[in-house]
């Protein structure tokens, strides 16, 4: 899930690409994480599009055990 207030999702794992949204996306959306690389992940959004953000603006959710 984005933890950030905005972030900014890019078409690569680095400030030089070009942005994947107009707009950054606001915290509390769920994405799924693709791979990651140094300071950056990957993720895919419910809608089926992907691009990169800073590790630091999204936490993985971890189901409670047994489910």
């Amino acid at each position: 899930v984005l933890v950030a207030p905005e972030v900014e999702v890019r078409s690569g794992n680095g400030t030089n690409f070009d942005l994947v949204f107009a707009r950054p996306v606001h915290s509390g959306v769920e994405v799924r994480i693709l791979e990651e690389r140094g300071n950056w992940r990957q993720v895919e959004f419910p809608d089926g599009s992907r691009g990169w953000i800073l590790a630091s603006t999204a936490e993985p959710i971890v189901p409670p055990e047994g489910l």
